[in-house]
């Protein structure tokens, strides 16, 4: 078969190393080819120092957007608002010049941004893509996709009816779509970087049991009174007092001289907390996501925030406890085992510093309960990728 020509768009950065995952098993899913397959990056210096350009083509997104609040920024808002003009919306957010450039580069497109339908600010550059995307003549596949039940307006939704084809990683997203009767082909499949392929790393200098730790900005922010933070230190606290494992703290997120959206300073901070112990450490950020994956695979049980962290600890069979803060985290631990509870541990819900560890110490006290629950279950899940790439497959081959 033939590949059409390709884009992949709505990608952070493989300084965020989900994103980086759900490109590589994408790319490898899908079997594309790199000549035929453009992807366009918010961020495109951490796909060039993470090598995503060994395996496509990477170019930036947007050339100097408008900025919000300048003149310029107004008319191309008040244009879109009073003339629905889509165009000079996208303008705003990527510049005149390159999106005329990106809407012609591909016969078929891929949103991958996974839960950019889960934040505001994504949406309204999201349509704006798919309507005139569509309006070229390009099919376009939202690919791995979480949805929340509070942005399915009448925009929202005739927006979705636009992708030939949508695939959700959790039934709480199909049984929205379903809810709210979205055309579209739409399939329920995992996320895509189950299915990626770790590269072989080992632990230096550490010939202990590990425990894995990735703690987010994120659980600082959506935590009250900083109860998100003061729950890591309870439970790094018991785990350094009563057993003698060594504890990584694991960065998923790196984006440099980013507060939000940088693992490393958060991990850096809590170390502050335990400077003198040297079983506590920061892995550091020079991994990419296949050898991160192979490193949580020899964990012996992974505590995590970002859900590509999480996914590549389920995904190895290691036993996972998820400090979820959004709509996937518990939509992908219910499918996998028929709950969330005990599987995650809500950042929102947090009312005292032990919750955390409490949590921890239920799984610890099940593990090889559930280290044999995955090694069951990861295969049959991993198996339905295989809808959505059939499906996928259809509209990127000739």
């Amino acid at each position: 078969m033939d590949q059409k020509k390709t884009i992949m768009y709505a990608h952070g950065s493989a300084y965020n190393h989900g994103c980086e995952a759900i490109v590589r098993s994408t790319v490898d899913l899908l079997n594309l080819e790199k000549e035929k397959t453009l992807l366009f990056s918010n961020n495109i210096q951490g796909d060039l120092d993470y090598k995503l350009d060994d395996i496509v083509r990477v170019e930036a997104i947007n050339e100097t957007p408008v900025e919000h609040n300048s003149l310029l920024g107004v008319i191309y808002r008040a244009c879109s608002h009073l003339y629905s003009d889509h165009e000079k919306m996208y303008y705003r957010f990527f510049g005149k010049k390159r999106f005329k450039y990106m809407y012609n580069q591909g016969d078929v497109a891929l949103s991958i941004g996974g839960d950019n339908y889960c934040y505001e600010s994504a949406i309204e550059a999201l349509g704006t893509r798919n309507y005139w995307l569509n309006k070229k003549g390009t099919k376009t596949i939202l690919w791995g996709a979480t949805l929340s039940e509070k942005f399915m307006t009448p925009d929202v939704i005739e927006d979705l009816n636009r992708y030939s084809l949508i695939c959700v990683r959790e039934s709480d997203s199909l049984e929205l779509l379903k809810k709210h009767s979205v055309k579209s082909e739409i399939v329920l499949s995992p996320d895509p970087a189950f299915a990626l392929k770790p590269e072989e790393t080992e632990w230096k200098n550490h010939s202990k049991d590990i425990i894995g730790i990735n703690i987010s900005p994120f659980v600082f922010h959506c935590s009250e009174n900083g109860l998100g933070l003061k729950n890591y230190i309870v439970m790094i606290n018991w785990i350094l007092s009563e057993t003698d494992y060594d504890i990584a703290l694991l960065p998923h997120v790196v984006f440099p001289s980013d507060a939000i959206n940088n693992d490393v300073l958060l991990a850096t901070k809590l170390k502050d907390h335990f400077i003198n112990e040297p079983r506590v450490f920061v892995v550091n950020d020079r991994y990419n996501c296949c050898q991160l994956k192979s490193l949580i695979s020899k964990c012996r049980i992974f505590v995590g925030a970002r859900t590509h962290a999480t996914i590549a600890a389920y995904s190895t069979g290691v036993p996972t406890l998820v400090v979820g803060y959004s709509e996937k985290s518990i939509g992908i631990a219910k499918d996998l085992f028929g709950t969330s509870e005990g599987y995650v541990c809500s950042v929102q819900n947090m009312t005292n510093e032990n919750q955390l560890l409490n949590d921890f110490k239920d799984l610890l006290n099940n593990e090889k309960k559930a280290r044999s629950f995955l090694t069951d279950r990861i295969p049959e899940y991993v198996a339905d990728h295989k809808y959505c790439v059939d499906a996928a497959k259809s509209l990127l081959f000739k």
